[in-house]
């Protein structure tokens, strides 16, 4: 399965984030501490258009400085400094995979068992898996013990979706749901209407992982975009809250 562009709906947020003034930093800042700190956002090879700006926006209003790299950028010097390392929604996420050597795939999976974080949102949530796609094509960074799977088509829509209990519509475009292994030590933290898991959050070594196949960070220019009707999409606080709570998580 792979992973398809999620349209011109994401360039509006890019626009947005440009807007708000978004930081893009020449010179890494300090490891997060006390609200504060780096957000490395992957913006390379197989990325969508304004995924990683909308992940941006997220970012800095949580208090994090933003700065987005692709993979010849990502050294264990530059994740040493980062708080956070995400990667938002794609287009393809074996383009993702291959833009990264398998010593980056390395330093990255270091990065988080060191007592890093991570935060994978759709393509993100696919990738963090034992496999890249459904026919068990391409490893992925194997961070929880089980797979992401295909949930929802290609086409965008709006499903509901339990939310840390609560009824939340949430924007979908391609979206893994989490199979789980026995003994998975994951705290479930959204559910689509079938039961299947639709985000997590878990240790990985004495760091942590939180992982979500709908998109918290979605617009309302999304849903305009893609010309979907809006049921009451959930609020930004959402993406906001599930960033911290993985913020707060530590070795």
């Amino acid at each position: 399965m792979t992973l398809k562009m999620h349209g011109l709906a994401r360039l509006m947020t890019g626009v947005m984030a440009a807007m708000i003034g978004v930081v893009m930093l020449a010179d890494p800042g300090p490891a997060f501490a006390a609200g504060a700190g780096l957000a490395l956002i992957y913006r390379g090879p197989g990325a969508c258009d304004g995924c990683p700006e909308a992940a941006g926006v997220v970012a800095s209003r949580v208090g994090l400085k933003v700065r987005y790299v692709s993979g010849p950028e990502i050294t264990p010097e530059l994740l040493s400094q980062a708080a956070v390392y995400i990667q938002g929604g794609g287009e393809d996420v074996m383009d993702i995979r291959r833009s990264l050597t398998d010593t980056q795939v390395a330093w990255l999976k270091d990065y988080i068992a060191s007592g890093g974080r991570y935060w994978g949102i759709c393509a993100g949530g696919y990738f963090a898996g034992k496999s890249i796609d459904d026919e068990g094509d391409g490893v992925g960074l194997q961070l929880f013990k089980g797979d992401a799977a295909g949930y929802s088509p290609y086409e965008a829509s709006m499903e509901q979706v339990i939310w840390n209990g609560v009824p939340r519509w949430m924007y979908l475009q391609e979206a893994p749901h989490f199979v789980l292994a026995p003994g998975s030590r994951v705290e479930v933290t959204a559910t689509y209407k079938g039961g299947e898991v639709a985000a997590l959050l878990a240790p990985y070594g004495r760091g942590w992982i939180s992982l979500s196949g709908p998109h918290p960070e979605a617009t309302q220019e999304w849903l305009e975009l893609d010309d979907l009707e809006d049921p009451g999409l959930a609020p930004a606080h959402l993406a906001d809250d599930m960033l911290k709570d993985l913020l707060r998580r530590g070795p």
